[in-house]
């Protein structure tokens, strides 16, 4: 329905999250925009910033989808949702930035590429002219 839309050019009223205009203009999406994917998880992520993380604390360097109920291992991006023998790493203080980075790559490209990948090139396809792509700022788009 939205290829159709861009194709004939017509205006719905959808707005995009910032992230997503961020993804289709090829600029890098940050930790930040959690807070607009999930404010939820958002509160975590800074309860995590601001306090040292320690193994008594019993946290993995995975993730969870509450809404489709699937776990992914941050490390190699593997699911372990049924998978009970997979030991995943501790989630520390000394490891905790690199999460924040692999957590963001996760929810911002790796489990969504296949979709976006599609979605872009279609968007691509429409011949747009490429001032589009420099010469907005994401609040204009």
């Amino acid at each position: 329905m939205l290829g159709l839309a861009i194709k004939n050019k017509i205006t719905i009223p959808i707005r995009f999250p910032r992230y997503f205009y961020k993804k289709l203009l090829n600029r890098e999406v940050s930790l930040s925009e959690i807070a607009f994917f999930d404010p939820d998880l958002m509160k975590s992520i800074s309860s995590l910033m601001n306090n040292e993380v320690t193994e008594d604390m019993c946290l993995d360097f995975s993730y969870y989808d509450s809404i489709d109920k699937y776990n992914v291992d941050l490390q190699s991006f593997t699911d372990i949702t049924d998978n009970c023998s997979f030991e995943v790493i501790p989630l520390v203080d000394s490891n905790k930035k690199e999460y924040f980075q692999k957590l963001t790559e996760w929810i911002f490209n790796i489990s969504i590429s296949s979709e976006f990948k599609a979605f872009n090139e279609g968007f691509r396809e429409n011949n747009i002219d490429k001032m589009f792509f420099t010469s907005f700022r994401l609040d204009e788009l």
